[in-house]
């Protein structure tokens, strides 16, 4: 980013094609149209030139992306007075199994099983079940990967409800997932 805020086009073509992917999938984890999810990636790519002077090194500078897209994601949400739903798998940003095993690193050996077989399509069907904020806190952890601290400093609330708060998410994705696999749903 240093080098992109010193005019160097080529290093903002490589943070483009490096981050692609991943603020893809968050923003398809909250935004239940793919031709919106497109429009507000690149949106979030102009706002993150626009904004190369003032970033300062002091924070990493991934904080810095997320921001922008979660911040350009529910700025477009609060416009159109809708939802954020999530739009399930697609050839860019599928929710992968490892993704929800993501939310918490230390679930148990059964539920990392559940997890481990289940389908990308019930997991998408259960992440839009999620509340809007459930859903920006797993899409940070899932497809972002971030950490704790990170997504503590993203949303403005302290590291132990983050931990709390992904940890009841998960629970609740296991329930969900559970519910399909038994046929219940």
């Amino acid at each position: 980013m240093e080098k992109v805020k010193r005019g160097d086009r080529a290093a903002y073509q490589r943070l483009y094609e490096k981050y692609r992917r991943p603020i893809m999938s968050f923003l398809n984890t909250m935004i239940k149209d793919r031709a919106v999810v497109d429009e507000l990636f690149q949106e979030t790519f102009l706002k993150l030139y626009r904004a190369r002077d003032a970033y300062e090194k002091r924070a990493k500078f991934t904080t810095f992306l997320w921001t922008i897209a979660r911040n350009t994601a529910l700025d477009w949400s609060e416009k159109k007075k809708e939802s954020l739903i999530d739009s399930g798998p697609d050839a860019e940003g599928e929710v992968g199994l490892d993704a929800v095993a993501q939310l918490e690193s230390e679930a148990p050996d059964a539920e990392r099983a559940l997890i481990d077989h289940l389908d990308a399509a019930a997991i998408a069907d259960c992440v839009s079940r999620l509340s809007e904020q459930e859903r920006v806190l797993c899409g940070l952890r899932m497809n972002a990967e971030l950490p704790y601290e990170e997504i503590a400093v993203q949303t403005g609330v302290p590291v132990g409800t983050v931990k709390t708060r992904l940890h009841r998410i998960r629970e609740k994705l296991v329930r969900c997932m559970r519910a399909k696999e038994g046929g219940r749903e």
